[in-house]
């Protein structure tokens, strides 16, 4: 008889995602997520930008620290630049317009946007929403442009 294994995309081993993969991965999340409410917030607060604007200026600068953080912290990965950036790109690009998506129409589909809720309570849950999904798309499809398990390179 043969049982079936679950398994993770390209080569994730469970022991590495519930070990220190998960935890640098995790790091490296909350530190882009601190810079790019710092930097928005000094953008929109301080010098006046437009919220959507501050978010994505914002947006551009913390994906280059993304890149470098992800590539050489979380994942260990080896592989040459040339090979990493544009499918970085895209994934960054589609997680963060799926985020910037729901953060803009998620309201319509809280009990805030219906007027149960107050209006604080449905941001904080579009935000939640937003971060949530922007990091799950962003685990799988980093996983995927870095290839595999961390420290490995690819054959």
């Amino acid at each position: 008889m043969t049982t079936c294994k679950p398994s993770l995309p390209n080569g994730l081993s469970p022991g590495l995602v519930l070990g220190g993969f998960l935890a640098r991965f995790s790091l490296v999340g909350a530190t882009n997520t601190i810079l790019h409410i710092a930097i928005t917030a000094v953008l929109a607060f301080g010098l006046g930008f437009s919220r959507m604007l501050a978010w994505w200026i914002a947006f551009s600068c913390v994906t280059v620290f993304s890149y470098f953080a992800h590539r050489r912290f979380s994942f260990r990965s080896q592989r040459q630049h040339r090979s990493t950036i544009l499918p970085f790109m895209l994934v960054v690009m589609i997680s963060q317009l799926m985020g910037s998506w729901i953060y803009l129409h998620a309201p319509w589909f809280t009990a805030s946007g219906l007027g149960v809720l107050p209006r604080w309570l449905g941001d904080l849950a579009t935000l939640v929403m937003a971060a949530g999904i922007t990091a799950t798309l962003s685990f799988f499809g980093l996983a995927w442009v870095f290839k595999g398990a961390p420290g490995k390179e690819p054959k």
